[in-house]
């Protein structure tokens, strides 16, 4: 019976879905997945001169701030050693070749998108990223280090 509750107690401190992340202060910063729309407004023909990865089972993702109407892209996968990776912001996308620009001018090649519910180990890297950036405890994104 405790083991029961003890993984119930688990399951209900993970995140399911992007939403799940920011728990406070969500009136400063929500997050929410980039849309087709949002995908095209991005479009740049990008020439791959600084490849820095291809991600698999991705994602393009938005940190909205209502107070200064600002939206910031990110995108998160999985690698090519399988683990998960966050980019800087995303300024511009090939919707034709699957490509995204850094604001650090790198490359990611987007081999797959995911679909549905996002892998967890996804999630919780944006946990990670959120406090490996001092963000974390301020939205109560779940502590994750590595």
């Amino acid at each position: 019976m405790e083991k029961d509750n003890l993984n119930d107690t688990l399951e209900a401190l993970l995140p399911k879905e992007l939403d799940d992340i920011i728990t406070q202060n969500r009136h400063i910063m929500q997050l929410e997945y980039a849309s087709a729309e949002d995908l095209a407004k991005m479009h740049k023909d990008i020439p791959v001169t600084n490849l820095r990865g291809v991600l698999t089972q991705a994602f393009v993702y938005k940190r909205i701030v209502p107070s200064k109407n600002a939206e910031v892209f990110c995108l998160v996968g999985f690698n090519s050693d399988q683990e998960a990776f966050h980019t800087s912001q995303v300024v511009a996308y090939d919707n034709v070749n699957n490509v995204a620009l850094t604001a650090s001018g790198s490359h990611y090649v987007v081999e797959s998108f995911k679909t549905g519910a996002p892998d967890l180990l996804l999630l919780l890297h944006i946990c990670y990223m959120f406090h490996r950036d001092g963000i974390g405890n301020y939205f109560g994104a779940r502590p994750v280090t590595y």
